[in-house]
């Protein structure tokens, strides 16, 4: 006979947390390697459209950054399409093992706790391998932001560039550590004692049972 639900033991802290915010950072990771795909299969890409609020000088600016951003994206294929493909099929397995996890299957500990290893893994190596593309990102951000960003009280130019430099990498490190922190709490969380009695298998049916 099943394990009775009434006997369960409580479900741990934070499960249904974690659980969701994986399942929304898997379906990101899904819907940013799909349009990293489509990108790169793309044969050609269509310039942004004239936004109404903006002048010309920002317009231009924009076009710029455009242009510049697509052609440093070209020239990394070579090692983004690899990843966006791992990041397409590690993605939906966290997803897939998030949903199971947060639904209470016990099926779904052990394939989440591998879903999160594989994904924090993905993220460190994608992290490295696209450092120098970042390198070439950076100074086409801060540019654009020079650009569209008024002056606040007559700061330096070159002292304002240093400032969005900084952001600019100090944002994507952030990000990184932010996403292998949420893989290493819920990794913690299905990993405590609470979490393994709460997943326990079904029992297994007995002889009476099934002729009953």
């Amino acid at each position: 006979m099943p394990r009775s639900e009434s006997i369960r033991p409580p479900r741990p802290r934070g499960l249904l947390l974690t659980s969701a915010l994986c399942i929304m950072v898997g379906w990101a990771g899904v819907l940013g390697a799909a349009r990293e795909i489509s990108f790169y299969r793309a044969d050609a890409i269509e310039e942004p459209p004239r936004v109404r609020t903006m002048d010309s000088r920002e317009q231009e600016a924009l076009l710029e950054y455009f242009r510049a951003e697509r052609r440093i994206r070209n020239q990394a294929g070579r090692v983004r399409i690899p990843l966006a493909v791992a990041n397409l099929l590690l993605s939906g397995l966290l997803v897939f093992a998030a949903s199971r996890t947060f639904a209470g299957r016990a099926s779904g500990r052990s394939l989440a706790l591998q879903a999160l290893m594989a994904n924090g893994l993905l993220a460190v190596v994608s992290y490295v391998l696209t450092r120098e593309m970042r390198g070439e990102l950076v100074p086409v951000i801060v540019q654009y932001m020079m650009s569209v960003v008024k002056n606040p009280g007559n700061v330096p130019e070159q002292e304002l560039r240093s400032a969005f430099t900084s952001a600019v990498w100090s944002g994507f490190r952030v990000q990184l550590v932010a996403l292998l922190a949420l893989y290493g709490v819920s990794g913690w969380v299905l990993s405590t004692e609470a979490a393994r009695a709460y997943f326990v298998e079904e029992d297994e049916p007995t002889e009476d049972d099934e002729e009953a």
